[in-house]
């Protein structure tokens, strides 16, 4: 594989053996070997979805990082997660929401 290329990872099992393993190979090489190899079938699984970002656990100075970019986002899922607010702040924040809510 080249350096930095990055190729998809398929799942196949050997209809015979009943083995499964893994590959990686782009999508025309696993059509090729899918037709050299009539008794091997690939294994299907469901995607990976992303929603969000949750960041747990000690970063060090990323920490920093994040609260900086939560800094400039306020109000963002991140700011909530990385950065304290006062109370003042959270009241503010409820007050501007409701008379939103209340406007639309």
């Amino acid at each position: 594989m080249e350096k930095g290329l990055k190729m998809p990872l398929y799942e196949f099992q050997d209809t015979e053996t009943g083995e499964k393993y893994e590959m990686f190979m782009k999508i025309v090489d696993k059509e090729k070997y899918l037709l050299a190899h009539p008794k091997v079938k690939q294994i299907m699984h469901a995607p990976n979805i992303v929603r969000g970002v949750s960041v747990k656990g000690k970063l060090g100075g990323f920490n920093e990082v994040l609260q900086k970019v939560g800094e400039k986002h306020p109000g963002s899922n991140l700011d909530k997660q990385v950065n304290r607010r006062s109370a003042k702040e959270i009241k503010t924040t409820e007050v501007i929401k409701k008379h939103r809510d209340k406007n639309v």
